[in-house]
């Protein structure tokens, strides 16, 4: 897809430029006849979408205006050897990975063996401007990646005439690690005459990472026996985290007007950090959940 299949909107103003697509392959049979087959499935996504204000000095709707100031803005921060981004037009890009592998053994007329994997790749940009009154430069957003392995394998088993057994085995990983638009710099309010201009590092993810570590053992032994079917079963699961997360580590520095910014009189001034001896000290902590249950389900009559 593309700008080009969407109309102009009511003011006549042409859409701005934007694509999305999308590319996938499966592919799946047999390494050994009867007993072990394969599938895997690729998917790559990539969309870029605009932001709806930027500056260009036509006065349209989508004109955010106020050039004057924008450049004077962009100069003070060029004098901090800080470059803010610009107020042209920007696209968030986002980007996504999918891949999946799955191996069924048939190791015997009474067990089947099933190991799946799957892997997520993602980038997304985000720049928001999506307000008149406030406007910010084109470093000023932030890139969030994901990255995640899950793997799970699963044993079913027949006993007996009358017993059979599901055990499954579940690992997964997650990393999240969000990364600048721009260099890191603290981030830069500025109100000029009822309008803010905001650059510098996205405030709230100046120091930012999660790591997560999941697995999930289950086993179910489920009994056939007249009208009355038993299951007894465990269900177990054990978290790992580690997660860093520290707003305005750089620094918050909000000026009351363009002059104020220019001559360094600050009006408010932020900066968090942790009261550790690692001002970027992390957040870990593990969680381990174990259960136990028995069920009957009883087909009293036929009916």
């Amino acid at each position: 897809r593309s700008e080009q299949f969407v109309g102009d909107g009511p003011s006549e103003y042409e859409f701005n430029q934007f694509t999305e697509g999308v590319v996938g392959a499966s592919l799946g049979g047999p390494l050994v006849k009867d007993k072990l087959f394969f599938f895997v499935n690729f998917e790559y996504n990539k969309k870029k979408t605009p932001e709806d204000f930027f500056i260009d000095g036509s006065g349209a709707s989508h004109d955010f205006g106020h050039k004057e100031q924008a450049d004077r803005f962009i100069s003070i921060l060029n004098g901090y050897g800080y470059d803010a981004g610009g107020y042209d037009e920007v696209s968030n890009e986002r980007k996504k990975l999918n891949l999946f592998a799955r191996l069924d053994w048939n190791v015997n007329e009474n067990h089947r063996l099933t190991l799946r994997h799957s892997f997520l790749d993602s980038d997304s940009e985000n720049l928001s401007r999506s307000s008149d009154r406030s406007f910010t430069m084109g470093n000023g957003g932030i890139v969030y990646k994901t990255k995640s392995h899950n793997m799970v394998l699963q044993l079913n088993s027949t006993l007996g005439a009358n017993l059979f057994n599901e055990l499954i085995v579940n690992y997964q990983t997650i990393r999240d690690n969000p990364s600048y638009m721009g260099d890191p710099f603290p981030k830069i309010v500025v109100n000029e005459d009822g309008i803010t201009f905001n650059a510098g590092s996205e405030e709230y993810r100046h120091r930012n990472k999660l790591d997560q570590d999941l697995i999930e053992i289950t086993d179910n032994l489920t009994i056939f026996s007249g009208n009355h079917t038993f299951v007894i079963g465990t269900h177990n699961e054990f978290f790992k985290f580690r997660n860093v997360f520290i707003q305005r580590e750089f620094g918050k520095y909000e000026f009351k007007s363009m002059d104020d910014f220019e001559a360094g009189n600050v009006y408010r001034f932020d900066r968090y950090y942790s009261l550790t001896d690692d001002p970027d000290a992390a957040s870990e902590f593990s969680v381990a959940q174990l259960g136990l249950y028995v069920m009957d389900e009883w087909n009293v009559t036929p009916k």
